[in-house]
């Protein structure tokens, strides 16, 4: 049996050649994989931060509906609503606390306490009317899943921004065009 100018030696070190240049990836294959793993990251982080804004916006409708609890137990015992207006932008360039913190937070500590503040620093309004007889609530709304909401309660749309109001005083006032906020009286 004659070996031939392929012996055994030369025809296993062929065979472990093409073993070793096939066991590795190729520069394209990587690059291939790496962007599909920054495509499907990116698409898992664009609705985790969907999801944060829902929770968040969840947040504030209970806060404000809390709020509105205590204000009913406030007029329960006074037969009035507070007769202020307070308001909390904390996260401004310009922060600006007008009574939220001092008169409101004052007058409603027997009923609620802490009074909630919003979880990303949006502001939170209240505004009595008809001497203290009605009052509003009033937040922004983060996600757009909740612009419906903000619209159906009576809520409003104003410069970009949705508001969820909740309150004597809002209830068909964003339908009828009405503002309330800030307002001495109001028929809504």
């Amino acid at each position: 049996m004659g070996q031939g100018p392929m012996g055994p030696t030369l025809i296993m070190e062929k065979t472990m050649r093409s073993a070793i240049k096939q066991k590795g990836f190729t520069l394209i294959e990587l690059l291939v994989v790496i962007a599909v793993i920054g495509i499907l990251a990116s698409v898992v982080l664009a609705s985790l931060n969907s999801a944060r804004g829902k929770a968040r916006d969840a947040r504030r409708f209970s806060d404000l509906n809390q709020i509105s609890l205590a204000l009913e137990l406030y007029y329960d015992d006074y037969g009035t609503y507070p007769q202020l207006l307070a308001y909390i932008f904390p996260n401004r360039a310009d922060p600006q606390d007008v009574n939220w913190t001092g008169a409101f937070t004052t007058a409603m500590r027997p009923y609620i306490n802490p009074v909630p503040q919003d979880p990303a620093g949006r502001p939170y309004m209240y505004s009595s009317t008809n001497s203290g007889q009605k009052y509003g609530l009033m937040t922004e709304v983060e996600s757009t899943a909740n612009y419906a909401k903000s619209i159906n309660d009576g809520g409003s749309f104003n410069n970009g921004q949705y508001y969820y109001e909740v309150g004597s005083a809002p209830t068909g006032c964003g339908r009828l065009g009405t503002e309330w906020w800030g307002a001495t009286t109001i028929n809504c």
